[in-house]
């Protein structure tokens, strides 16, 4: 099971035109990671990364930023519903 974010790296098949490069700004580093993980997905059949999107986005928005807006997150919701089947919080 991904423990981390940044797990989704090992996840990943490092071909010449998926490689991640980690970036200094963090929001480049998330978006990358979030390619991989919405490729991995299989809906509600692969836990593993839906575990690993939910722990990468919470990870980058605890952070703050512009992933942290509720711009942001209303799309990050959005993915995550459309990939990885994962449905929207109770209000």
């Amino acid at each position: 099971m991904a423990s981390h974010p940044t797990d989704i790296y090992k996840m990943a098949t490092v071909t010449p035109t998926s490689e991640i490069t980690h970036m200094t700004e963090p929001v480049l580093n998330f978006c990358q990671l979030a390619v991989l993980a919405c490729r991995r997905a299989n809906g509600e059949k692969n836990k593993v990364i839906r575990e690993s999107w939910v722990r990468l986005c919470r990870t980058y928005q605890a952070k703050g930023g512009v992933l942290a807006t509720k711009e942001a997150r209303a799309t990050l919701q959005e993915i995550a519903m459309l990939y990885f089947a994962i449905p929207p919080p109770r209000t």
